[in-house]
Parts: structure tokens; C-alpha cells; sequence
């Protein structure tokens, strides 16, 4: 029987892409229950283990190779990954695992990515050389679709939508525990802020706006790190700093942190999947864009978003005290939204599936 395999920023224990992984698994299984699947990871053991599939090292080129055979289908996605933001190796990393899984007459398929940003002459050659073999591209928004077609990449894009908008949220009682768990008051008006370790933090600004937005619109502020290893130790000093306000310190599912944003206020989020997670819960939110990707999202929900070099106290309050006035005409457009865009991030299974079809 064909196998499907799954290349991803996975088993980092970054919440956004253990989202992407759950909900790619939940929509996969919907549609072909028993189908074989395998994850590359970095944690292959403990992949397994949470999601109840085969796994290999992502980096053992050797093993991920000889376990693909003709029929096959490998996804690389969803997420940010063809990008150079982070160094040229991301985008050789994954061209890389594509072009091994088209010389072992695989199908292949980019699956609900985010392009870009591609600034190295690397990146610029090697994405359109590799991508015009692959058999079908979807990509998650249309600026992504814009970027590869300037690199010069022929094959037709399919413009769908990020694969955590498929995902549904824990329960109430579930969340329910977990505020009591945290020291979270349940009735009271809650803000989410979701922050990333990125250079030049304005953490000083931070501060200020969410000290700010607890003392004006009342709100309780609680501060959720998505990838503990890089998020923690900056929510913890703000949180300090502000002198109000709850650091969460457990690791949650992405499920569980979709209940958990559903039942905020208002969020300020730098990670990307904090703002998905809001819009699916019909919060109101504010993105602070350290990346083309968070601008490209708040955009399509008609969020607004404040460039990183310009983040500042006044500027995040004058934005939440809109949004929070606005909360009910934001909520209805965003539940209009986002049904649509779950229809989208739909289309991106039974492309996948449609083209293992085609392989066996």
C-alpha cells in the first residue's frame, strides 16, 4: 500500500507546526481512515507516541530515502518552511527532501505553505529548479502565489488556506481546568499576548501597552508561550514587568490552546498560529508582524497588524481599545471569514489524496 510521508518543521515543540501536524493527521484520516502514515521529526519517539504514527529522523537522509518507494506521496508542509529568513538552509533542507522524493518516483506536493521571505541567490535558483517538477503546489495565502511565480515557478499554484483552520478546540470543562490549574480567573475579561524572542524585541513597549490595556479596557492579561524554549523566558519578564497577569507554564496541545484563545477578549500576537487560533475562536486580534507571513494572514481576516520596526505602547493601545470597542462587529465578520477559509484549508486534503490516487 502507498505511504504518505509528512515534511515539516515537526517534533520541535513549537506549538504553530504541532497544529499544522495534528490538523494535516485529522483531515488526512477523515477522508482515508487506515491510511499509512509517516512523520519526519525531530523527536521521532515522542512524535509516535502523541499522534500514533510512524516516524523517522528528519535528517537521516539515508533512511527517509530508502523507506520511499514509487507510488508514494511526500507533502512538504504546511508552514513557513521554504523561507531564508532564518539562513539558507531552511530552503535547502526541504528543496532538498523533494527532489530525493522525485528521484524515488514519488509524487510530490507543497502543501498549504507560506512562501517566503527568498532574498539569497540560493534560494532564488534552487526554488523555482526544484518546485517546476514537483506534481501539485498549494500554497496558503496569495502573496505566496505571487512570490513563486516572480521566481519563475511555472507549475499552477492553488491558493488555499493554513491548515489550523481545519483544527477543532478542546472542551470547555478541559479548559476549565486548565485556567484553574494556571491561577486563570475564568469571569473575568481576559487579553491573550503571544510573544517571540526575535532580534530587537521592543520589549519596554510591550510592557507598557499590556500594563496599559489591563488598567483601560480591563482586561486580565495572560501570556502564552508557543515554543518554551524560545518564548518562556521573554513572556516571564513581561509578564513580571507589567505586575499583573499570568504567564501559562504547562505545554498544551493545539487543541487545547485553541480553547484557550477562544475564550479571550482580545489577543496581541507576535507567533502567527496565536492569531489563527484567535480568528477561529472569533477573538478580536492584533498582530505584531515580525514576518511577511503574520501581515499576509491578518490581512485576510481584516485584522490590523503593526509593522515590527514600529511596534510601540501607543500604537498597540490605540489599536486594542478600537478592537475592543469593536468586538461584536469584528466577531461576526471573522466568523463570516473564517468559514469560508475552513472550506480552503479543506482542499487541501483531497488534493493530496486525489494525487496518492493518481500514483498508485
Amino acid at each position: 500500500m502507498s505511504k504518505v510521508f509528512l515534511s515539516g518543521y515537526f517534533g520541535f515543540n513549537n506549538s504553530g507546526d504541532e497544529a499544522i501536524l495534528k490538523s494535516t493527521l485529522d483531515g488526512l484520516r477523515e477522508l482515508a481512515p487506515g491510511l499509512a502514515i509517516t512523520v519526519l521529526s525531530r523527536n521521532p519517539k515522542e512524535t509516535a507516541e502523541i499522534y500514533g504514527v510512524e516516524t523517522l529522523p528528519r535528517m537521516d537522509f539515508r533512511q527517509i530515502r530508502d523507506s520511499i518507494t514509487p507510488g508514494d506521496l511526500f507533502l512538504s508542509g504546511g508552514g513557513g518552511l521554504l523561507q531564508d529568513a532564518t539562513g539558507y538552509k531552511s530552503i535547502a533542507y526541504y528543496l532538498g527532501l523533494l527532489w530525493l522524493a522525485k528521484k524515488r518516483r514519488a509524487k510530490t506536493m507543497i502543501f498549504a505553505q507560506g512562501v517566503g521571505p527568498v532574498n539569497s541567490l540560493w534560494g532564488k535558483m534552487l526554488t523555482p529548479m526544484v518546485l517546476n517538477g514537483v506534481d501539485k503546489i498549494t500554497v496558503r495565502d496569495q502573496n505566496s502565489a505571487d512570490l513563486l511565480k516572480k521566481l519563475g515557478v511555472k507549475k499552477p499554484v492553488q491558493v488555499t488556506a493554513d491548515l489550523v483552520l481545519a483544527l477543532k478546540p478542546a472542551g470547555e470543562e478541559e479548559i476549565n481546568r486548565i485556567f484553574d490549574a494556571e491561577g486563570v480567573p475564568q469571569r473575568t475579561p481576559k487579553a491573550a499576548f503571544s510573544l517571540r524572542n526575535w532580534e530587537n524585541c521592543p520589549v519596554e513597549e510591550i510592557i507598557a501597552a499590556a500594563r496599559r490595556i489591563s488598567e483601560e479596557l480591563n482586561l486580565f492579561p495572560v501570556f502564552i508561550p508557543f515554543q518554551a524554549d524560545q518564548d518562556a523566558e521573554l513572556c516571564e519578564k513581561v509578564c513580571r514587568y507589567t505586575g499583573v497577569g499570568v504567564q501559562l507554564k504547562g505545554s498544551y496541545s493545539p487543541r487545547q490552546l485553541l480553547g484557550l484563545f477562544s475564550r479571550m477578549e482580545l489577543t496581541v500576537g507576535m507567533r502567527l498560529h496565536s492569531l489563527i487560533y484567535s480568528s477561529l475562536g472569533q477573538v478580536p486580534a492584533l498582530g505584531l508582524a515580525y514576518d511577511p507571513k503574520v501581515e499576509n494572514f491578518m490581512d485576510l481576516v481584516n485584522l490590523p497588524w503593526i509593522p515590527y520596526r514600529k511596534i510601540t505602547a501607543p500604537e498597540i493601545v490605540q489599536q486594542a481599545r478600537r478592537l475592543y470597542r469593536e468586538r461584536d462587529i469584528i466577531k461576526a465578520d471573522l466568523a463570516n471569514k473564517v468559514s469560508g477559509l475552513k472550506v480552503k484549508a479543506a482542499e487541501n486534503f483531497s488534493a493530496a489524496l486525489q494525487l496518492l490516487k493518481e500514483g498508485a
